[in-house]
């Protein structure tokens, strides 16, 4: 009689996504365990992005060049406030509104304010950088991935070498990122560009300046953006990517007319839940339209970006440069405590294995003490931090010294137009002079008919013109803001125009040569006819024919 066959359970069949996730989850541990860097920069843009918290603690310090395991600054306490702290304390009470969910009022509490001391200890460490609104929500994203104590480097690194241009005393230098918008418009969709020529990319502020995560309320969507934006070779994709979110947003921009630009900056500004192209889509095409169109060919915006902006001085880290984060180990604390000891070698010549400290063989490669640096060298970028922030304030000064310059001409030519009129008007209410006629008909139903006085000569004209002149340039002088400190020239009423004043107006010089309307036009005529005359003669004889 056979046995009874053994029935074994059937086990799961994977779905395709489990097998993606499967076979993604091994090639993003070895890119971390073999340090390669570009292999896991590809991952972290692919669909998916790193999968989980737990991979991001291991492959963002990678990606940003950083050391998560510095810890924070333990004598940051002792440092003083920076100016911008009370401003952080209030951003951080607004912060975890939509992630994480189903928080006690208690664990809320003690959330915010770890994440205030993590900002506090990157402003303390770093007094010349500004803080701006919004930097919380960067802020918050990281806390979240790596705790209180690993968060503080790797916002330190972000802050000087992805968000620098941000933390600039003056908000110009984060406005050359978003002046790199009209020309991708242009390029992508010419008549959305055209449409939006009356209103500022000021729109796109809050989105580029905190990478999304003030905009976007899914924890998973934001971390995936993370993911992309740290993977990525150049500090401008978040421009690119906002420009591809707002092509997609054509339709509500062409629901107001294209002069109506506070109420589409107004409807721009603010991003739908949801967008109205999936996450993926999205960074696949901000990747292809980078690669067709990178920022040194979007002119003239490029041209004035500083040198010292992050646009062209953040460079994708060396990965020889980059200690990689590793899996723990039994025995790393141990090694890191002590440091490799020399061989040493018993009486009869035999080298004692027990005093050698070697490495395991269990995969992995971990990092001895004295190759670990546990703090990143900053002084470079605080030599260019510097310098940016010198450059920033100059360039400040110039734009209000232009800015100044124009509101003065602008001044000056309405004080010109102003009292050419009231030359015009005084010009046109004198007496006139003894046998003129009436002006014409439309100029009688505007100024009162004076009575011709035989007493009245030319000279009493000219001398009333020349003080009705010298109440024009006083009252000019007095209404000047400068009080005249200012050394440029004001403009004076002589009642003469140069040539590049000249007033086409003949009214005052008819009314001043005592001639009716036909009697001048006569009068115009007979000259030109003469000086026609004069010159057919000069080329006559000229020719021999005289």
């Amino acid at each position: 009689m056979m046995d009874p066959p053994i029935l074994f359970p059937e086990l799961p069949q994977l779905t395709p996504q489990q097998k993606f996730r499967l076979s993604k989850e091994s090639q993003i541990k070895e890119a971390i365990s073999k340090g390669d860097h570009r292999t896991l920069a590809r991952l972290a843009k692919s669909k998916g992005g790193l999968l989980s918290d737990s991979l991001r603690r291991l492959a963002w310090p990678i990606l940003l060049g950083c050391n998560a395991e510095a810890g924070a600054d333990p004598d940051s306490a002792a440092i003083a406030p920076h100016q911008d702290e009370e401003q952080a304390r209030l951003d951080v009470e607004r912060a975890f509104i939509f992630y994480p969910m189903n928080l006690s009022e208690s664990q809320l509490r003690m959330k915010k304010g770890e994440l205030l001391d993590v900002i506090v200890q990157v402003l303390r460490l770093h007094p010349k950088l500004s803080y701006f609104q919004g930097y919380h929500d960067i802020a918050q994203v990281i806390y979240l991935v790596f705790g209180q104590k690993k968060a503080v480097p790797v916002l330190e690194h972000l802050s000087l070498h992805r968000l620098r241009d941000f933390m600039m005393p003056t908000l110009q230098p984060a406005l050359d990122h978003l002046n790199l918008i009209p020309p991708l418009l242009e390029q992508l969709d010419k008549p959305l560009s055209r449409h939006l020529r009356y209103t500022k990319p000021f729109y796109a502020l809050a989105a580029v300046l905190t990478l999304f995560a003030h905009d976007v309320q899914s924890y998973s969507e934001i971390v995936l953006l993370f993911d992309f934006f740290f993977g990525c070779e150049d500090a401008s994709i978040p421009v690119y990517l906002y420009t591809v979110i707002t092509v997609h947003r054509r339709d509500e921009v062409f629901e107001f007319p294209a002069k109506e630009s506070e109420m589409i900056h107004a409807v721009i500004s603010r991003m739908p839940q949801p967008l109205p192209v999936s996450i993926t889509d999205a960074m696949s095409m901000s990747l292809a339209l980078y690669t067709q169109y990178p920022p040194s060919s979007l002119l003239p915006a490029w041209k004035n970006i500083s040198q010292y902006s992050i646009l062209r001085t953040w460079q994708f880290p060396d990965p020889q440069a980059i200690p990689a984060s590793r899996p723990p180990s039994p025995n790393l604390s141990f090694r890191r405590r002590h440091r490799r000891r020399r061989r040493t070698k018993g009486a009869n010549g035999i080298t004692n294995d027990s005093d050698n400290d070697e490495k395991l063989h269990d995969g992995y490669d971990y990092i001895e003490l004295n190759e670990v640096q546990e703090k990143p060298p900053y002084d470079e970028m605080e030599a260019i931090l510097e310098k940016q922030i010198a450059d920033s304030a100059a360039r400040a000064e110039r734009e209000r010294i232009l800015e100044e310059k124009s509101r003065m001409l602008r001044q000056q030519k309405k004080q010109r137009r102003t009292s050419t009129k009231r030359l015009a008007s005084a010009v046109s209410k004198l007496p006139r002079l003894p046998g003129t006629t009436n002006v014409d008909e439309s100029q009688q139903t505007q100024q009162p008919v004076l009575e011709e006085k035989s007493d009245v000569d030319r000279s009493m004209v000219l001398l009333h013109k020349s003080a009705i002149l010298s109440g024009i340039n006083a009252e000019l002088a007095a209404a000047d803001p400068d009080g005249g400190g200012s050394s440029t020239v004001r403009p004076q009423v002589n009642g003469t125009a140069s040539r590049a004043r000249f007033n086409f107006n003949l009214q005052p010089a008819r009314v001043l040569l005592g001639l009716n309307p036909n009697s001048f036009a006569a009068l115009s005529l007979s000259i030109c006819i003469g000086i026609f005359g004069v010159w057919i003669a000069w080329f006559l004889r000229g020719a021999n024919w005289l």
